[in-house]
Protein backbone atom coordinates (compact mmCIF):
# COMPACT_ATOMS: atom_id res chain seq x y z
CA UNK A 1 0.00 0.00 0.00
CA UNK A 2 2.96 2.32 0.61
CA UNK A 3 3.97 1.73 -3.02
CA UNK A 4 0.61 3.22 -4.09
CA UNK A 5 -2.52 3.04 -2.01
CA UNK A 6 -4.67 4.28 -4.87
CA UNK A 7 -3.07 1.73 -7.19
CA UNK A 8 -3.61 -1.01 -4.61
CA UNK A 9 -7.33 -0.18 -4.42
CA UNK A 10 -7.59 -0.16 -8.21
CA UNK A 11 -5.77 -3.49 -8.42
CA UNK A 12 -8.20 -4.97 -5.88
CA UNK A 13 -11.15 -3.71 -7.91
CA UNK A 14 -9.67 -5.17 -11.09
CA UNK A 15 -9.25 -8.53 -9.34
CA UNK A 16 -12.83 -8.42 -8.09
CA UNK A 17 -14.19 -7.75 -11.59
CA UNK A 18 -12.03 -10.53 -13.02
CA UNK A 19 -13.20 -13.01 -10.40
CA UNK A 20 -16.87 -12.23 -11.05
CA UNK A 21 -16.55 -13.55 -14.61
CA UNK A 22 -17.13 -17.14 -15.63
CA UNK A 23 -14.00 -19.27 -16.35
CA UNK A 24 -14.38 -19.13 -20.14
CA UNK A 25 -14.53 -15.34 -20.10
CA UNK A 26 -11.65 -15.02 -17.64
CA UNK A 27 -9.46 -16.91 -20.08
CA UNK A 28 -9.99 -14.09 -22.59
CA UNK A 29 -9.44 -11.13 -20.28
CA UNK A 30 -6.07 -11.81 -18.63
CA UNK A 31 -5.42 -8.13 -19.43
CA UNK A 32 -7.42 -7.29 -16.31
CA UNK A 33 -4.72 -8.93 -14.24
CA UNK A 34 -1.97 -7.20 -16.23
CA UNK A 35 -3.72 -3.89 -15.58
CA UNK A 36 -3.88 -4.63 -11.87
CA UNK A 37 -0.13 -5.36 -11.83
CA UNK A 38 0.60 -2.04 -13.56
CA UNK A 39 -1.37 -0.18 -10.91
CA UNK A 40 0.29 -1.94 -7.99
CA UNK A 41 2.36 -5.11 -8.42
CA UNK A 42 2.22 -5.85 -4.68
CA UNK A 43 -1.48 -6.68 -4.56
CA UNK A 44 -1.44 -10.36 -3.58
CA UNK A 45 -4.89 -11.07 -5.05
CA UNK A 46 -3.58 -10.64 -8.58
CA UNK A 47 -0.97 -13.35 -8.25
CA UNK A 48 -3.21 -15.77 -6.37
CA UNK A 49 -5.90 -15.49 -9.03
CA UNK A 50 -3.33 -16.01 -11.75
CA UNK A 51 -1.89 -19.09 -10.02
CA UNK A 52 -5.34 -20.57 -9.47
CA UNK A 53 -6.47 -20.07 -13.07
CA UNK A 54 -3.25 -21.38 -14.60
CA UNK A 55 -3.52 -24.48 -12.40
CA UNK A 56 -7.13 -25.00 -13.49
CA UNK A 57 -6.38 -24.41 -17.18
CA UNK A 58 -8.43 -21.21 -17.38
CA UNK A 59 -5.32 -19.23 -18.30
CA UNK A 60 -2.64 -20.60 -20.60
CA UNK A 61 0.73 -21.66 -19.27
CA UNK A 62 2.31 -18.96 -21.47
CA UNK A 63 0.30 -16.27 -19.66
CA UNK A 64 1.23 -17.82 -16.32
CA UNK A 65 4.95 -17.97 -17.08
CA UNK A 66 5.01 -14.40 -18.39
CA UNK A 67 3.26 -13.10 -15.30
CA UNK A 68 5.41 -15.23 -13.00
CA UNK A 69 8.52 -13.68 -14.53
CA UNK A 70 7.11 -10.28 -13.60
CA UNK A 71 6.35 -11.51 -10.12
CA UNK A 72 9.92 -12.67 -9.52
CA UNK A 73 11.25 -9.27 -10.54
CA UNK A 74 8.91 -7.40 -8.20
CA UNK A 75 9.15 -9.78 -5.25
CA UNK A 76 12.86 -10.61 -5.31
CA UNK A 77 13.45 -8.88 -1.96
CA UNK A 78 10.47 -10.53 -0.20
CA UNK A 79 9.63 -13.68 -2.13
CA UNK A 80 7.25 -15.55 0.20
CA UNK A 81 4.23 -15.32 -2.09
CA UNK A 82 6.22 -16.47 -5.11
CA UNK A 83 6.49 -20.05 -3.86
CA UNK A 84 2.77 -20.31 -3.16
CA UNK A 85 2.04 -19.22 -6.75
CA UNK A 86 4.77 -21.42 -8.23
CA UNK A 87 3.27 -24.51 -6.58
CA UNK A 88 -0.07 -23.76 -8.23
CA UNK A 89 1.45 -23.12 -11.65
CA UNK A 90 3.42 -26.36 -11.57
CA UNK A 91 0.66 -28.57 -10.12
CA UNK A 92 -0.68 -29.74 -13.51
CA UNK A 93 2.87 -30.19 -14.82
CA UNK A 94 3.69 -32.54 -11.95
CA UNK A 95 0.71 -34.65 -12.93
CA UNK A 96 1.84 -34.73 -16.57
CA UNK A 97 5.57 -35.12 -15.85
CA UNK A 98 5.66 -38.88 -16.46
CA UNK A 99 4.91 -38.43 -20.15
CA UNK A 100 6.65 -35.08 -20.64
CA UNK A 101 9.26 -34.71 -23.38
CA UNK A 102 12.87 -33.76 -22.61
CA UNK A 103 12.33 -30.19 -23.76
CA UNK A 104 9.34 -29.80 -21.46
CA UNK A 105 11.24 -31.18 -18.46
CA UNK A 106 14.16 -28.82 -19.06
CA UNK A 107 11.80 -25.87 -19.37
CA UNK A 108 10.12 -26.59 -16.05
CA UNK A 109 13.41 -27.22 -14.28
CA UNK A 110 14.64 -23.86 -15.57
CA UNK A 111 11.64 -22.13 -13.97
CA UNK A 112 12.34 -23.89 -10.68
CA UNK A 113 16.03 -23.05 -10.77
CA UNK A 114 15.37 -19.39 -11.38
CA UNK A 115 13.15 -19.21 -8.30
CA UNK A 116 15.77 -21.08 -6.27
CA UNK A 117 18.44 -18.50 -7.12
CA UNK A 118 16.20 -15.71 -5.90
CA UNK A 119 15.59 -17.52 -2.62
CA UNK A 120 19.33 -18.01 -2.20
CA UNK A 121 20.07 -14.36 -2.93
CA UNK A 122 17.35 -13.29 -0.51
CA UNK A 123 18.92 -15.49 2.18
CA UNK A 124 15.72 -17.49 2.64
CA UNK A 125 16.72 -21.09 3.42
CA UNK A 126 13.10 -21.90 4.33
CA UNK A 127 11.96 -21.16 0.77
CA UNK A 128 15.06 -22.71 -0.77
CA UNK A 129 14.33 -25.98 1.06
CA UNK A 130 10.71 -25.95 -0.14
CA UNK A 131 11.85 -25.24 -3.68
CA UNK A 132 14.31 -28.15 -3.67
CA UNK A 133 11.57 -30.44 -2.36
CA UNK A 134 9.26 -29.38 -5.19
CA UNK A 135 12.06 -29.75 -7.72
CA UNK A 136 12.85 -33.24 -6.43
CA UNK A 137 9.19 -34.22 -6.60
CA UNK A 138 9.07 -33.06 -10.22
CA UNK A 139 12.20 -35.03 -11.11
CA UNK A 140 10.75 -38.15 -9.52
CA UNK A 141 7.45 -37.67 -11.35
CA UNK A 142 9.42 -37.33 -14.60
CA UNK A 143 11.17 -40.63 -13.92
CA UNK A 144 14.53 -39.03 -13.10
CA UNK A 145 15.03 -40.79 -9.78
CA UNK A 146 18.84 -40.61 -9.79
CA UNK A 147 18.76 -36.88 -10.44
CA UNK A 148 16.20 -36.45 -7.69
CA UNK A 149 18.31 -38.46 -5.24
CA UNK A 150 21.39 -36.37 -5.99
CA UNK A 151 19.39 -33.18 -5.49
CA UNK A 152 17.93 -34.39 -2.16
CA UNK A 153 21.35 -35.45 -0.86
CA UNK A 154 23.14 -32.22 -1.77
CA UNK A 155 20.32 -29.96 -0.59
CA UNK A 156 19.92 -31.79 2.74
CA UNK A 157 23.65 -31.43 3.41
CA UNK A 158 23.60 -27.78 2.32
CA UNK A 159 20.77 -26.80 4.69
CA UNK A 160 21.42 -29.20 7.57
CA UNK A 161 22.47 -26.39 9.89
CA UNK A 162 20.36 -23.61 8.36
CA UNK A 163 16.76 -24.75 8.45
CA UNK A 164 14.87 -27.62 10.05
CA UNK A 165 12.87 -28.09 6.82
CA UNK A 166 15.81 -30.01 5.37
CA UNK A 167 14.45 -33.16 7.07
CA UNK A 168 11.94 -33.62 4.26
CA UNK A 169 14.82 -33.69 1.79
CA UNK A 170 16.79 -36.03 4.03
CA UNK A 171 13.89 -38.48 4.46
CA UNK A 172 13.28 -38.60 0.73
CA UNK A 173 16.98 -39.22 0.03
CA UNK A 174 17.07 -42.11 2.50
CA UNK A 175 13.88 -43.60 1.03
CA UNK A 176 15.42 -43.62 -2.45
CA UNK A 177 18.72 -45.22 -1.36
CA UNK A 178 18.34 -48.94 -2.04
CA UNK A 179 22.00 -49.76 -1.40
CA UNK A 180 22.59 -50.27 2.35
CA UNK A 181 26.30 -49.36 2.22
CA UNK A 182 25.50 -46.10 0.43
CA UNK A 183 22.78 -45.36 2.96
CA UNK A 184 25.13 -45.99 5.89
CA UNK A 185 27.76 -43.62 4.49
CA UNK A 186 25.18 -40.91 3.93
CA UNK A 187 23.59 -41.35 7.35
CA UNK A 188 27.00 -41.14 9.04
CA UNK A 189 27.75 -37.89 7.22
CA UNK A 190 24.43 -36.38 8.25
CA UNK A 191 24.60 -37.63 11.86
CA UNK A 192 27.99 -35.95 12.22
CA UNK A 193 26.96 -32.82 10.34
CA UNK A 194 23.70 -31.88 12.06
CA UNK A 195 24.34 -30.07 15.37
CA UNK A 196 23.34 -32.08 18.41
CA UNK A 197 22.30 -28.88 20.18
CA UNK A 198 20.96 -25.79 18.45
CA UNK A 199 22.32 -23.35 21.02
CA UNK A 200 24.34 -23.05 24.21
CA UNK A 201 21.06 -22.76 26.11
CA UNK A 202 19.84 -26.07 24.70
CA UNK A 203 23.13 -27.74 25.55
CA UNK A 204 22.99 -26.45 29.12
CA UNK A 205 19.55 -28.01 29.64
CA UNK A 206 20.23 -31.11 27.50
CA UNK A 207 17.61 -30.17 24.91
CA UNK A 208 18.80 -32.10 21.89
CA UNK A 209 18.09 -30.91 18.37
CA UNK A 210 15.01 -32.89 17.16
CA UNK A 211 16.59 -33.13 13.72
CA UNK A 212 19.70 -34.74 15.22
CA UNK A 213 17.58 -37.26 17.14
CA UNK A 214 15.56 -38.10 14.02
CA UNK A 215 18.66 -38.74 11.92
CA UNK A 216 20.43 -40.77 14.59
CA UNK A 217 17.36 -42.98 15.08
CA UNK A 218 17.38 -43.81 11.37
CA UNK A 219 21.15 -44.31 11.43
CA UNK A 220 20.89 -46.70 14.38
CA UNK A 221 18.27 -48.77 12.56
CA UNK A 222 20.48 -48.97 9.47
CA UNK A 223 23.52 -49.97 11.54
CA UNK A 224 21.55 -52.79 13.15
CA UNK A 225 20.30 -53.89 9.74
CA UNK A 226 23.93 -54.10 8.61
CA UNK A 227 24.94 -56.06 11.73
CA UNK A 228 26.99 -53.25 13.33
CA UNK A 229 25.46 -53.63 16.79
CA UNK A 230 28.29 -52.03 18.79
CA UNK A 231 28.28 -48.89 16.65
CA UNK A 232 24.48 -48.78 16.80
CA UNK A 233 24.60 -48.98 20.61
CA UNK A 234 27.14 -46.16 20.76
CA UNK A 235 24.97 -43.81 18.71
CA UNK A 236 21.80 -44.86 20.50
CA UNK A 237 23.31 -43.92 23.86
CA UNK A 238 23.78 -40.36 22.56
CA UNK A 239 20.04 -39.85 22.13
CA UNK A 240 18.88 -41.91 25.12
CA UNK A 241 20.82 -40.28 27.92
CA UNK A 242 19.61 -40.72 31.47
CA UNK A 243 17.65 -37.82 32.92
Amino acid sequence: MVHSYEGWLQARIGCHIYDLLDPETRGKVAGLLDGAVRRNPYCANVWRLMGRDVAEGVLSREVGEKMYDQMLRHFAAYPDLTFEVLEKILAPRLTAAETAEEKEVRRNLKILERAFKIYEQSKRPDLAVKLRSLQGAYLEAAGRTENALKLYVLAAERYAADHYGFLGLFDRAVALMQNLDMRLKYLKIMAEKVPEYQSAFNRKFSLQNPAFVHIVEIYVAALREAGHSAEADRWERRIKKEE
